[in-house]
């Protein structure tokens, strides 16, 4: 018994020995391959050789293999910029944008050893774009098209100057209509907060009307997939009134071209109830009951920071004004 356990342990060492060459070379140093990945700058905790990293549109991700010898490939659903890899393919970086956000899969794979890979995937959220600041002496041109509910079209060409900005990037609007040239006739002067939104619209000769809280058609910043809901009061000082009650949603991202040129833009859909207004020439209004609903949709440029085309169609409950508007086109004709 004693000499058949001697002779097994011997073929044990023996076999141990020969995996590791016979006893007579070092056992090979296996150099543990890793992936580490870095968003502006800033390690990302992460385990494995296959793991997600998050960041936002416009973040820069670096990867660093070890050991060096990679071959990069990159698979994307979103944009990838400036993108490079090291000479030795150690290093592989990108400023990654994605204006509606989605992934981008990164491998790293050993032209050593193919079956030493790595797969990150960046996850990144939809791009944030901030509001444009209002400058004193700007001038935008509309053409504007309306048709209305006997079927009737008029074309204007509209003007709007900013006058005045305020420290909290308030400012006010005037608007005229340059149809027949400049400098036109004043149709009414608008205050509008930082965002754009309208605080208040006084009519050239007409009444005066103010928004309460704001007259929210902007909400920033804007990204693909967000959504408020508008609402506000607005009462005239010839005791017009009415309310607005909505949804809006960014639902796309989209290249649009307007007389003034073309622009990628987001797109904000709206749906408008609009209620409690005492407009006599609508059903119900002498009674202040008065209601209508309008959908309007916007294209907002990201490099122009503004509004260059919006279409508005309305819908009147009970009788259809026969002078009233059934659909407003307005694009952005001219900028300085």
């Amino acid at each position: 018994m004693k000499q058949y356990l001697a002779r097994a342990c011997l073929a044990l060492h023996l076999a141990l020995l020969s995996a590791c060459g016979g006893g007579s070379d070092p056992m090979p140093v296996v150099q543990p391959f890793l992936v580490i990945a870095t968003v502006n700058g800033l390690p990302v905790p992460a385990l494995g050789l296959k793991y997600s990293v998050t960041m936002e549109s416009g973040d820069t991700l670096e990867l660093k293999a070890s050991p060096a010898g990679m071959e990069w490939k990159v698979t994307a659903d979103g944009n990838v910029i400036e993108a490079q890899a090291s000479e030795d393919g150690a290093r592989w970086s990108a400023v990654l944008t994605s204006p509606k956000g989605g992934q981008i899969v990164i491998q790293a794979q050993s032209t050593d050893d193919p079956s030493q890979q790595a797969t990150i995937t960046a996850v990144v959220r939809p791009q944030q774009y901030a509001r444009g600041a209002a400058r004193s002496g700007e001038v935008n041109t509309w053409r504007e098209s309306t048709t209305r509910n006997d079927g009737a079209v008029e074309a204007k060409t509209l003007q709007d100057t900013t006058t005045t900005v305020g420290g909290d990037g308030s400012h006010s609007v005037e608007r005229r209509d340059i149809t027949g040239g400049a400098p036109g006739r004043l149709l009414e002067t608008q205050s509008l907060d930082a965002d754009a939104n309208h605080l208040s619209r006084s009519i050239a000769g007409g009444p005066r009307c103010t928004y309460a809280p704001v007259r929210d058609m902007l909400d920033f910043p804007l990204y693909y997939g967000k959504s408020w809901q508008p609402s506000w009061q607005v009462d005239c000082d010839d005791g017009g009134h009415e309310r607005a009650d909505g949804m809006t949603t960014v639902d796309g991202y989209e290249r649009i071209t307007v007389a003034q040129g073309q622009h990628d833009a987001l797109r904000l859909t709206t749906h408008l109830a609009l209620t409690q207004s005492n407009d006599v020439q609508l059903s119900g209004g002498p009674l202040g009951q008065a209601a209508y609903a309008q959908d309007i949709v916007c294209w907002w440029s990201v490099t122009l920071q503004r509004t260059v085309q919006c279409t508005i169609r309305t819908e009147y409950a009970g009788t259809q004004p026969p002078g009233y508007a059934d659909t407003v086109v307005q694009e952005l004709s001219g900028h300085r």
